[in-house]
């Protein structure tokens, strides 16, 4: 709730501005008002102390139209120039209701980053490994056709080659390709040259 009562002129002692408007003008004390002894004792004390020093006082008090009585927290000011009181309370366990409130969905909010987080190291590991697999293929392939010519058999290793489908575009692809064409050029000047030793 938010308050304002008049400070030391001719509003002293009235609601100027009351909680949710229902007693604004009329008198803290006479029984009139729930609590307006406890905001004129409030008031008194903020029109000793400087202007804008701000005060707090904790007590308890009960809802209207409830028995129980709660703890509540107040801070007040006096405001010289228009010689007001302002003040607002509230019951402390509102307050840490609504503090545990946002806790809670703070912590729901982290717990979705952190799932989205990990959702997304697990689709670039997956594809790292698909890249990877894709890129490695062929020159796994070169791999064993460069295994066949060193074991002497040029002209598996001209067939294997002649059969392959080599990958098309992307720069990958291309470097691929080039390095397949020098393996051919390679595997046809092998082939000449010991055509020529025998």
């Amino acid at each position: 709730h938010v308050w304002v009562t008049g400070g030391r002129g001719s509003q002293k002692g009235f609601y100027i501005i009351s909680p949710g408007g229902q007693m604004d003008g009329a008198a803290l004390e006479g029984g009139q008002v729930p609590e307006g002894v406890r905001v004129q004792g409030m008031a008194q004390q903020a029109i000793r102390r400087p202007s804008g020093e701000i005060q707090e006082q904790r007590y308890d008090a009960a809802e209207p139209g409830q028995g129980a009585s709660r703890a509540k927290v107040a801070a007040f000011t006096f405001f010289e120039p228009w010689d007001w009181v302002i003040g607002a309370d509230t019951f402390e366990d509102d307050y840490f209701d609504a503090r545990r409130q946002v806790a809670r969905v703070l912590t729901r909010l982290l717990g979705r980053l952190a799932g989205g987080g990990l959702l997304v190291i697990l689709l670039a590991l997956v594809l790292a490994v698909v890249l990877g697999r894709h890129l490695a293929r062929p020159v796994l392939r070169l791999n064993t056709l460069a295994g066949t010519l060193a074991d002497g058999d040029i002209e598996r290793a001209r067939t294997g080659l002649a059969e392959w489908d080599l990958p098309e575009g992307g720069a990958a692809g291309d470097e691929i390709r080039q390095l397949a064409q020098s393996f051919r050029r390679m595997i046809e000047a092998l082939g000449r040259l010991v055509g020529q030793v025998r």
